[in-house]
Formats: C-alpha cells, sequence, structure tokens
C-alpha cells in the first residue's frame, strides 16, 4: 500500500522462517475503488550494506472486502521483483472485518432501533453531525468485542502557557496567582511556548500533531486512528509539549483515559 506499514523480527541462520507475527492495517472502501493492494516482502537483512529483496507477494484488497470477516489461510508462492521466477513459498492468513454499527453484532451501517428511539440519543443528535456519530458517543463498546478502531481528534487547547512576573509573595511566604489589576493575557506573544500534542496508547508513542508556534490557544483539528486489541486493558495519553531548539521538549500538561 505504498509504504512499509509492518516489519517483522529478523531470522537468520535457517531456510524455513517461522514468524507467527500479527499486524493490523486500517482500509476503507477508497483503497478498493483504487485497486490498492497489500504486498507481503521477504527481505535479506544486510548490516553494512543495503538489503536485498528476496520476493514479494500481492493480495488484492477489494477481493479480500468481498469476503468479509472471514480469515483465509494460503500457501503461495514469492516471485521475485521484475521476473516470474519463485524464490519458495510464504503462508499466511488473511481477512477483512469489517466495523459494526454501535449496539448490532452484525451490520456495519444499520444502527438497532432500540438506540434511535432512546432520549439519550436524540439529545446528541442535536450536536452530532450523523446518527452515527450521535450513537457512537452514547453507546458502549460491547463486552464480547474488545478489539477496535480508536479514534482520536484533537481540536485546540484553552490559555495554555505560564504567566510570568505576576507571582506574588503573601505574609505566609507562599505564592499567589493573583493577576495585578489591568493586566491580561495575550493569546500570541514571543513568550508563549510552541506547542503539539503527542497521543501515547499504553505507553507507545503513535501520533504527534504540528507544531503552533507561540499561542497560548493552539488549534490543532487533527485526527489519528488506531486498533486497539483490547479496550478493556489498554489507557490512552494525550501529552502536551513545549517545542525548544537544541533541547529536550519539556512537558506542559497531559491527560490520561482508559
Amino acid at each position: 500500500m505504498n509504504k512499509t506499514q509492518y516489519s517483522t523480527r529478523v531470522i537468520s541462520g535457517t531456510l524455513d522462517l517461522l514468524f507467527e507475527e500479527t499486524a493490523v492495517l486500517l482500509v476503507d472502501a477508497n483503497a478498493a475503488k483504487i485497486g490498492e493492494c497489500v504486498t507481503l516482502q521477504l527481505w535479506d537483512s544486510d548490516r553494512f550494506t543495503a538489503d536485498d529483496l528476496i520476493g514479494r507477494v500481492e493480495i488484492d484488497v477489494a477481493e479480500l472486502m468481498g469476503k468479509h470477516n472471514e480469515a483465509t489461510r494460503k500457501v503461495v508462492a514469492m516471485r521475485q521483483s521484475g521476473t516470474n521466477k519463485e524464490s519458495g513459498t510464504v503462508e499466511y492468513t488473511i481477512g477483512f472485518f469489517s466495523k459494526l454499527a454501535p449496539g448490532s453484532t452484525n451490520s456495519a451501517t444499520e444502527i438497532p432501533q432500540e438506540i434511535l428511539e432512546k432520549d439519550s440519543f436524540k439529545k446528541a443528535r442535536q450536536s452530532a453531525l450523523t446518527d452515527l456519530e450521535a450513537a457512537v458517543a452514547i453507546t458502549p463498546p460491547p463486552d464480547d468485542f474488545v478489539s477496535g478502531i480508536l479514534g482520536i481528534q484533537l481540536h485546540e487547547i484553552r490559555e495554555l502557557g505560564v504567566i510570568k512576573d505576576n507571582m506574588r509573595l503573601g505574609h505566609s511566604g507562599k505564592g499567589s496567582s493573583i493577576k495585578p489589576e489591568g493586566e491580561q493575557e495575550v493569546e500570541s506573544d514571543k513568550g508563549l511556548p510552541s506547542s503539539y500534542c503527542t497521543v501515547m496508547i499504553n505507553d507507545e508513542p503513535v501520533y504527534r500533531t504540528r507544531t503552533n508556534a507561540m499561542t497560548a490557544t493552539p488549534f490543532f483539528n487533527a485526527t489519528t486512528e488506531r486498533f486497539i486489541r483490547d479496550w478493556k486493558a489498554s489507557h490512552v495519553c494525550i501529552v502536551v509539549r513545549d517545542s525548544r531548539m537544541r533541547e529536550n521538549d519539556p512537558v506542559l500538561g497531559m491527560i490520561m483515559f482508559k
């Protein structure tokens, strides 16, 4: 699919490789419309020179979508790049699994009628763009399906930064954040942070936004989706950092949720 999505570990000293590794790729209907393929490539890892491509196998995404929610195990001969010469066989299991509508166990688009009739759905629908968005907002994930796709949209941050020269010491010696009369916070100034956000799933960084330079109200409007193997045992952390030149980026704040 035009770029590397996953790489296995390197196994040395054998011609019969056993990986037993699993990867999950997010695809949509556009991948099938434009004729995208999932490509499996076998490489010879070299320490001091460029890696050599041994063979490859291509799987049509449209064909996978035609047999959705079903995994198939295959043994296929690999072909060398640019030739029809075989270079061994590869055994793999692959399948396309569609998303389920909230509250449904067998449909990706039809929302159950009992959810559409809830008062909470009608209230959420007033601010949601679609029925699906409103249903997602009021329906918890089912206990029978622990795997799924997590979608995160980062909108903006307000009143970000450290206000300087306004800390007054009281009689007790403790700091006070009382603002001098007539002083106002500014949204853009040279002393304000250049912030960006990083998203971490189970303590592993998976996404980073662009940097908003010197502003107290950074606007991101950034969206990302990641596969979650078990939502019951996963946690998400959003960290806000200040981009610095020639030094570590300090943490301005964070939020964590399960």
